[in-house]
């Protein structure tokens, strides 16, 4: 009954290869396994198992290592690089259900994964999504999470809070307030800083349908015989009446109660007014003779320079470069006319230099280094002499039709410009010489003109006109409408910022 072939009995089945051996099994027996070294215990009838590291029989042949388990010397533990969570080992450096040694189920973001790394939980967003602390957020669109910094864009005066390519931006949906200026939703058509368009002042007047009002500065004493401007001043020659024979100056921020006194006891008919940074230059006239004066704003109250004073020469129109003043002069008998000049402190010698003798030389220019006059002597002319003088030598540049007589040139470093007073035309030619047409013709003007690095500026009876410098056409733009300005003082001063005009004797301005 301990024979293989028949364990157990006579009729007993046969052990098979599995189970080659017959053993007792208490009162009878049976086919069992021959274990080998390798797995020497036997556990029940048909299994051999190595108790030290066999995961189904750790330990004893009852025991089952589970959850991932496995038996080390006899004792079920989980394998490198994983930890026990409960019952079941989990990769907690990289799982991110199972997550560091506390076994953290790491949070799942909206538009993204969680991640564990190194046993810390993370986040890896959505393409299109950056992370934001533990979410994940349209950073390049969302406004409450804007750019790399997931800043929160803040929330402009009258619109909302935009985030456009990662970058905090202005919407403005809400009309009127449809611009955005300086990181506020602004009306253009009514806002004093931003009129018709952002970052526009209008210089203390109001906003009416985009465009800035004219501003009151404030009045002269009597209606000036001319003006200029410095970068803080707009100073006036006051001819005839009471008041005749003074300089006055209106601060560009204003003169409420009235341009002040700069000079005074100066000829009783002031013709002539010019203002560069180094000073304010004058002429006037009396019932004989006159003079051409100046000084600097600072020094005007210890006295002024006089540069020409006569009972028979009478200087007519000035002009003032950084150097020199220069001055049209003529004689009251008529026999002598011309141009002449001083250093801005003061002729050398007390004697002027003459500039240069001859013509009819009315309306003076200075600028880079030239001086250019408008010449009555028919046929009129615009004249040009070098700043240091000519030896009664000027280029002309221009000749006027017969009868026709040539006033008011300005000029800057290429161009000069006048006006026909005849024809009431507005002209302009390179400083080096009219074209073969002749003058470009900038529009119908008989009134004074300003010039700035862009355009020539005019007065007409109800606005204040610009050309193009090189021509507009002879159709100017009006750049000011609807204002009074004096007829018998069309005179018009631009800045950078400003146009400047007279209505009545009230100086007025708009900003540009």
């Amino acid at each position: 009954i301990t024979a293989p072939a028949r364990c157990g009995g006579c009729g007993a089945t046969p052990c098979g290869t599995s189970t080659p051996i017959c053993s007792p099994s208490g009162a009878t027996y049976q086919c069992v396994a021959s274990c080998s070294a390798s797995a020497p215990t036997l556990c029940g009838a048909s299994t051999c198992a190595n108790l030290s590291s066999d995961a189904n029989h750790c330990g004893d042949c009852a025991t089952v290592c589970a959850g991932g388990m496995t038996c080390q010397a006899g004792h079920c533990a989980c394998p490198a690089s994983t930890t026990a969570c409960g019952p079941t080992c989990y990769a907690t450096q990289s799982d991110p259900a199972h997550c560091g040694g506390s076994c953290t189920a790491c949070p799942v973001p909206q538009n993204g994964v969680a991640t564990c790394t190194a046993g810390v939980c993370g986040v890896t967003c959505t393409t299109g999504f950056g992370r934001c602390g533990g979410s994940c957020y349209a950073t390049q669109t969302d406004p409450a999470h804007c750019g790399a910094s997931c800043t929160a864009c803040p929330t402009p005066p009258n619109g909302v809070a935009a985030c456009n390519g990662g970058a905090c931006a202005v919407a403005c949906p809400t009309a009127p307030f449809v611009t955005a200026c300086s990181g506020a939703c602004v009306n253009t058509t009514n806002d004093t800083a931003n009129c018709g368009g952002c970052i526009h002042g209008c210089q203390g007047g109001m906003c009416a349908a985009s465009t800035c009002q004219p501003v009151t500065l404030g009045p002269f004493s009597a209606v000036p015989g001319g003006i200029a401007m410095d970068a803080n001043f707009v100073y006036g020659a006051i001819p005839g009446g009471s008041n005749a024979g003074l300089v006055e100056r209106c601060a560009l921020s204003g003169c409420p109660s009235g341009a002040g006194v700069l000079a005074s006891n100066q000829p009783q008919y002031m013709v002539s007014i010019a203002a560069t940074s180094t000073g304010v230059y004058w002429t006037g006239l009396e019932s004989a003779g006159g003079s051409a004066a100046g000084c600097t704003p600072a020094s005007c109250a210890n006295g002024v320079i006089t540069y020409e004073t006569s009972t028979a020469e009478q200087p007519y129109t000035i002009a003032a470069d950084g150097t020199n003043v220069y001055y049209a002069l003529l004689n009251n008998g008529g026999t002598f006319q011309g141009v002449q000049s001083c250093p801005i402190g003061g002729c050398s010698g007390g004697t002027p230099f003459n500039f240069y003798t001859g013509g009819e030389p009315f309306y003076m220019a200075a600028a880079a280094g030239f001086v250019y006059w408008a010449d009555g002597l028919d046929p009129s002319s615009i004249k040009k002499c070098p700043s240091g003088g000519c030896s009664g030598n000027p280029a002309t540049l221009a000749t006027s039709p017969a009868s026709d007589i040539y006033r008011y040139a300005v000029a800057d470093s290429a161009n000069v410009y006048w006006v026909d007073a005849t024809s009431s035309v507005a002209y302009e030619c390179p400083i080096t010489g009219c074209p073969a047409g002749g003058p470009i013709v900038l529009g119908s003007s008989s009134v004074p003109l300003a010039v700035d690095a862009t355009g020539v500026y005019w007065v007409t009876a109800s606005s204040i006109v610009r050309c193009a410098i090189g021509g507009c056409g002879s159709t100017p733009t009006t750049v000011v409408p609807n204002i009074t300005p004096n007829a018998s003082a069309p005179f018009v001063l631009v800045s950078p910022t400003s146009i400047y005009w007279l209505s009545g004797s009230t100086l007025m301005t708009v900003a540009r």
